[in-house]
C-alpha cells in the first residue's frame, strides 16, 4: 500500500468487512448505476490501496458506499476521505437524475424540540388588541 491514506485505510476495512473484492464491487457498482462504465474495478484497486488519494466524482463514491452496505456515517466518512463533500450538502443541492445515488440514507427530518423547549404563546399581546380602547393599562378599570 503506498503511504497509508484515509480514503484506503476506510476502503480496506470495510471491503475486508464485506469479503468483496475489487472486481466483484465495480461490477456491483456498474450494475446499480445501471452503467457498464460507471466505475472499473482499477479504480477500486487504486483507491484501496493508496495510489489514487481521491475520487473526481462523488457518485462512484456514493454508490461504492451503498454497495458496501455503509451506514450514513460510514458513508460521511468514506465522501470525505474521497475529498467528496458530505451528504447533507450533496442532498442539499441533488439533481433529479442523482437521486438514486444517495437514496440509501434519506435526508433526516429536523425532530421537534422538546414540549418544555418550545416556545410559549404570548396570549397578552392578542388579548391586548381584543380589549377595548384605554383598558390596556393595568390598574384602567371602569366601575
Amino acid at each position: 500500500m503506498s503511504e497509508n491514506s484515509p480514503l484506503a485505510e476506510l476502503l480496506s476495512r470495510h471491503k475486508a468487512a464485506t469479503q468483496l473484492g475489487d472486481a466483484k464491487l465495480a461490477r456491483l457498482c456498474c450494475e446499480f448505476a445501471d452503467d457498464p462504465l460507471f466505475v472499473h474495478r482499477s479504480n477500486i484497486r487504486n483507491w484501496a490501496t493508496g495510489q489514487s488519494r481521491s475520487a473526481q466524482n462523488w457518485r462512484q463514491i456514493a454508490t461504492l458506499a451503498t454497495v458496501l452496505g455503509l451506514d450514513r456515517e460510514q458513508a460521511n466518512e468514506l465522501l470525505d476521505a474521497a475529498g467528496c463533500s458530505s451528504l447533507e450538502q450533496i442532498q442539499r443541492a441533488l439533481k433529479p437524475e442523482d437521486v438514486r445515488f444517495v437514496a440509501h440514507w434519506p435526508v433526516p427530518s429536523t425532530p421537534e424540540p422538546p414540549q418544555d423547549q418550545q416556545p410559549k404563546p404570548n396570549y397578552e399581546e392578542e388579548l391586548r388588541s381584543l380589549a377595548p380602547e384605554g383598558s390596556d393599562r393595568p390598574g384602567n378599570h371602569r366601575h
